[in-house]
Protein backbone atom coordinates (compact mmCIF):
# COMPACT_ATOMS: atom_id res chain seq x y z
CA UNK A 1 0.00 0.00 0.00
CA UNK A 2 1.21 3.51 -0.82
CA UNK A 3 2.63 5.85 1.79
CA UNK A 4 -0.29 7.92 3.12
CA UNK A 5 1.93 10.97 3.66
CA UNK A 6 2.73 10.95 -0.06
CA UNK A 7 -0.92 10.60 -1.09
CA UNK A 8 -1.96 13.50 1.15
CA UNK A 9 0.83 15.69 -0.24
CA UNK A 10 -0.27 14.76 -3.75
CA UNK A 11 -3.85 15.76 -2.89
CA UNK A 12 -2.75 19.15 -1.53
CA UNK A 13 -0.63 19.93 -4.61
CA UNK A 14 -2.98 18.72 -7.34
CA UNK A 15 -4.93 21.24 -9.38
CA UNK A 16 -8.67 20.69 -9.68
CA UNK A 17 -9.83 19.59 -13.15
CA UNK A 18 -11.95 21.77 -15.41
CA UNK A 19 -15.61 20.92 -14.95
CA UNK A 20 -19.13 21.79 -16.01
CA UNK A 21 -21.06 23.29 -13.08
CA UNK A 22 -23.93 21.04 -12.08
CA UNK A 23 -27.40 22.22 -11.14
CA UNK A 24 -26.98 20.47 -7.80
CA UNK A 25 -25.82 22.11 -4.59
CA UNK A 26 -24.62 19.92 -1.77
CA UNK A 27 -26.19 20.58 1.63
CA UNK A 28 -23.97 21.79 4.46
CA UNK A 29 -25.44 20.56 7.71
CA UNK A 30 -23.41 20.33 10.90
CA UNK A 31 -22.78 16.80 12.20
CA UNK A 32 -24.24 15.24 9.06
CA UNK A 33 -22.32 13.48 6.29
CA UNK A 34 -23.33 14.45 2.76
CA UNK A 35 -23.50 11.18 0.84
CA UNK A 36 -23.51 11.49 -2.96
CA UNK A 37 -24.94 8.40 -4.63
CA UNK A 38 -25.83 7.51 -8.20
CA UNK A 39 -25.01 5.29 -11.16
CA UNK A 40 -21.44 4.93 -12.28
CA UNK A 41 -20.05 7.73 -14.48
CA UNK A 42 -22.89 10.12 -13.60
CA UNK A 43 -20.44 12.68 -12.20
CA UNK A 44 -20.31 12.01 -8.45
CA UNK A 45 -16.57 12.67 -8.18
CA UNK A 46 -16.79 15.88 -10.18
CA UNK A 47 -19.60 17.07 -7.94
CA UNK A 48 -17.15 16.78 -5.04
CA UNK A 49 -14.57 18.69 -7.08
CA UNK A 50 -17.20 21.41 -7.61
CA UNK A 51 -17.68 21.79 -3.87
CA UNK A 52 -13.98 22.35 -3.08
CA UNK A 53 -13.66 25.75 -4.86
CA UNK A 54 -16.84 26.89 -3.12
CA UNK A 55 -15.27 26.11 0.23
CA UNK A 56 -12.07 27.91 -0.74
CA UNK A 57 -14.05 30.97 -1.87
CA UNK A 58 -15.83 31.00 1.50
CA UNK A 59 -12.47 31.27 3.28
CA UNK A 60 -11.62 27.63 4.07
CA UNK A 61 -7.88 26.96 4.16
CA UNK A 62 -6.79 24.53 1.42
CA UNK A 63 -4.76 22.63 4.01
CA UNK A 64 -7.97 21.77 5.87
CA UNK A 65 -9.33 19.82 2.89
CA UNK A 66 -8.57 16.15 2.29
CA UNK A 67 -9.68 14.28 -0.84
CA UNK A 68 -9.17 10.54 -1.23
CA UNK A 69 -10.40 8.15 -3.91
CA UNK A 70 -10.52 4.65 -2.52
CA UNK A 71 -10.57 3.06 -5.96
CA UNK A 72 -6.93 4.15 -6.21
CA UNK A 73 -4.95 0.94 -6.64
CA UNK A 74 -2.33 2.32 -4.24
CA UNK A 75 -4.90 2.04 -1.43
CA UNK A 76 -5.68 -1.60 -2.10
CA UNK A 77 -6.17 -4.02 -0.52
CA UNK A 78 -8.25 -1.83 1.79
CA UNK A 79 -8.35 -2.74 5.47
CA UNK A 80 -10.90 -1.54 8.06
CA UNK A 81 -8.31 0.71 9.76
CA UNK A 82 -7.41 2.60 6.56
CA UNK A 83 -9.84 5.48 7.14
CA UNK A 84 -8.65 6.05 10.70
CA UNK A 85 -4.99 6.02 9.60
CA UNK A 86 -5.77 8.43 6.77
CA UNK A 87 -7.42 10.90 9.17
CA UNK A 88 -4.61 10.68 11.72
CA UNK A 89 -1.96 11.19 9.04
CA UNK A 90 -3.86 14.17 7.65
CA UNK A 91 -4.16 15.76 11.10
CA UNK A 92 -0.47 15.21 11.73
CA UNK A 93 0.19 17.21 8.57
CA UNK A 94 -2.12 19.98 9.73
CA UNK A 95 -3.04 19.84 13.45
CA UNK A 96 -4.92 23.14 13.12
CA UNK A 97 -7.58 21.35 11.05
CA UNK A 98 -8.76 19.68 14.25
CA UNK A 99 -9.18 23.05 15.96
CA UNK A 100 -10.89 24.60 12.96
CA UNK A 101 -12.88 22.22 10.73
CA UNK A 102 -11.48 19.39 8.63
CA UNK A 103 -13.24 18.82 5.32
CA UNK A 104 -13.06 15.17 4.27
CA UNK A 105 -13.96 14.19 0.71
CA UNK A 106 -14.00 10.41 0.65
CA UNK A 107 -14.71 9.06 -2.82
CA UNK A 108 -16.01 5.49 -3.37
CA UNK A 109 -16.02 4.91 0.38
CA UNK A 110 -17.93 1.64 -0.03
CA UNK A 111 -14.55 0.09 -0.94
CA UNK A 112 -13.55 0.23 2.75
CA UNK A 113 -14.85 -2.49 5.07
CA UNK A 114 -16.72 -1.07 8.05
CA UNK A 115 -16.86 2.49 6.70
CA UNK A 116 -20.19 3.38 8.43
CA UNK A 117 -18.68 2.83 11.91
CA UNK A 118 -15.81 5.19 11.07
CA UNK A 119 -18.17 7.87 9.76
CA UNK A 120 -20.45 7.71 12.80
CA UNK A 121 -17.53 7.85 15.24
CA UNK A 122 -15.81 10.77 13.52
CA UNK A 123 -19.01 12.80 13.20
CA UNK A 124 -19.62 12.30 16.92
CA UNK A 125 -16.08 13.04 18.14
CA UNK A 126 -14.27 15.29 15.64
CA UNK A 127 -14.77 18.77 14.21
CA UNK A 128 -15.31 17.66 10.61
CA UNK A 129 -17.55 18.04 7.62
CA UNK A 130 -17.74 14.89 5.52
CA UNK A 131 -18.60 14.38 1.87
CA UNK A 132 -18.87 10.78 0.70
CA UNK A 133 -19.62 9.09 -2.61
CA UNK A 134 -20.68 5.58 -3.43
CA UNK A 135 -22.07 3.71 -6.39
CA UNK A 136 -25.80 3.09 -6.32
CA UNK A 137 -24.98 -0.59 -6.91
CA UNK A 138 -23.60 -0.61 -3.35
CA UNK A 139 -25.34 2.31 -1.62
CA UNK A 140 -28.98 3.37 -1.84
CA UNK A 141 -31.01 5.95 0.08
CA UNK A 142 -32.18 3.22 2.43
CA UNK A 143 -28.62 2.03 3.00
CA UNK A 144 -27.46 5.53 3.93
CA UNK A 145 -30.32 5.93 6.40
CA UNK A 146 -29.73 2.51 7.92
CA UNK A 147 -25.94 2.46 8.03
CA UNK A 148 -25.43 6.02 9.26
CA UNK A 149 -28.40 6.02 11.65
CA UNK A 150 -29.56 9.54 10.97
CA UNK A 151 -26.10 11.02 10.44
CA UNK A 152 -26.19 11.06 6.64
CA UNK A 153 -27.96 13.13 4.00
CA UNK A 154 -28.21 11.28 0.68
CA UNK A 155 -27.96 13.30 -2.55
CA UNK A 156 -28.68 11.33 -5.72
CA UNK A 157 -26.81 12.40 -8.85
CA UNK A 158 -28.27 11.72 -12.27
CA UNK A 159 -26.80 12.20 -15.72
CA UNK A 160 -26.60 15.68 -17.26
CA UNK A 161 -29.92 17.38 -17.80
CA UNK A 162 -30.41 18.97 -21.22
CA UNK A 163 -29.38 22.39 -19.89
CA UNK A 164 -26.26 20.91 -18.25
CA UNK A 165 -25.40 19.18 -21.52
CA UNK A 166 -25.75 22.53 -23.28
CA UNK A 167 -23.45 24.17 -20.74
CA UNK A 168 -20.84 21.46 -21.33
CA UNK A 169 -21.02 22.21 -25.07
CA UNK A 170 -20.72 25.95 -24.51
CA UNK A 171 -24.29 26.68 -25.63
CA UNK A 172 -25.79 29.45 -23.54
CA UNK A 173 -29.28 29.24 -22.11
CA UNK A 174 -31.71 31.69 -23.68
CA UNK A 175 -31.91 34.97 -21.77
CA UNK A 176 -35.44 35.60 -23.06
CA UNK A 177 -38.19 33.26 -24.16
CA UNK A 178 -38.79 32.39 -26.86
CA UNK A 179 -35.14 32.54 -28.06
CA UNK A 180 -34.22 34.19 -31.33
CA UNK A 181 -33.92 32.16 -34.53
CA UNK A 182 -30.14 31.54 -34.36
CA UNK A 183 -30.18 30.31 -30.78
CA UNK A 184 -33.38 28.37 -31.40
CA UNK A 185 -31.71 26.50 -34.26
CA UNK A 186 -28.64 25.78 -32.13
CA UNK A 187 -30.75 24.48 -29.25
CA UNK A 188 -32.73 22.31 -31.67
CA UNK A 189 -29.51 20.82 -33.04
CA UNK A 190 -28.24 20.24 -29.51
CA UNK A 191 -31.48 18.48 -28.55
CA UNK A 192 -30.98 15.95 -31.35
CA UNK A 193 -27.43 15.36 -30.12
CA UNK A 194 -28.61 14.99 -26.53
CA UNK A 195 -31.26 12.45 -27.53
CA UNK A 196 -28.61 10.56 -29.49
CA UNK A 197 -25.70 10.44 -27.03
CA UNK A 198 -27.53 10.83 -23.72
CA UNK A 199 -26.46 12.67 -20.59
CA UNK A 200 -23.41 10.85 -19.25
CA UNK A 201 -20.80 13.60 -18.78
CA UNK A 202 -17.93 11.64 -20.28
CA UNK A 203 -19.56 11.21 -23.70
CA UNK A 204 -20.50 14.86 -24.23
CA UNK A 205 -17.33 15.74 -26.13
CA UNK A 206 -16.52 12.39 -27.73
Amino acid sequence: MANLDFLISECQESALPALTPREIELPRVSRKATVVIGVRRAGKTFLLYQEIPRLLESGVDRRDILYANFKDDRLQPATPDLLARFLETFCRFNPAARRRTAYLFLDEIQMIPGWPRFVRRVLDTENVRMYLTGSSAKMLHADVATELRGRGLAVEVFRFSFSESNAAAGVESPAVMPPGPKLRSEIGRRLLTYLDVGGFPEVQTL
